[in-house]
């Protein structure tokens, strides 16, 4: 079991380890593959689960499973805000669109869009860099520069054989850090 402290939060990936897992949140219907849990924890016993999927076709996302386990105030996290999670062809796994969750604690609402490292650095804390990096990050930056396709958004490419926990922390960093700042 690995623990990653941003911020205020923690990341706990499941001593569990990769199960087989039937998802149903793909366009083509029901995906069978893998699935990775973990745990998100922080001040006033927030706790919210959330795992790492991947098809057994190579297209995968982090998300939360269970949305009725997910706190109230985070309910967007259970309602289309998960990660998109690709295998590459040479054993690599990339994050094709880095976006971050502009919430609005008003609205209880918010949509992923472009960010940049710099406002990632600033809701971390830290660098961002250094945190991926820590986890197996091979590449982050502008699509054009690690992926070589048009693009402004933030790519990111890893290892497979990283471990789990670089999806989970980026998901982590770009839906639940911001969810949780804004509400604090």
């Amino acid at each position: 079991m690995a623990t990653v402290q941003f911020g205020s939060l923690t990341l706990h990936t499941n001593s569990i380890g990769w199960q087989p897992t039937v998802v149903s949140a793909f366009s083509q219907g029901k995906a069978k593959g893998v699935s990775h849990p973990a745990t998100v924890t922080g001040p006033s016993g927030l706790e919210i689960d959330l795992a790492v999927f991947m098809s057994d076709e190579g297209e995968g996302m982090v998300h939360c499973p269970d949305p009725s386990g997910v706190p109230s105030d985070y309910a967007r996290l259970a309602h289309g805000a998960r990660l998109g999670v690709y295998a590459g062809d040479h054993g690599e796994w990339i994050i094709k669109q880095l976006r971050l969750l502009r919430f609005s604690p008003t609205l209880g609402w918010g949509n992923p869009s472009q960010t940049s490292i710099e406002e990632l650095d600033k809701l971390v804390d830290g660098s961002v860099t250094a945190l991926l990096v820590n986890l197996g990050l091979e590449a982050i930056g502008p699509k054009l520069d690690v992926l070589g396709v048009r693009g402004n958004d933030l790519a990111l490419r890893w290892s497979s054989n990283s471990g789990p926990e670089l999806p989970l922390l980026a998901y982590s960093i770009t839906r639940i850090l911001p969810i949780f700042k804004a509400l604090n």
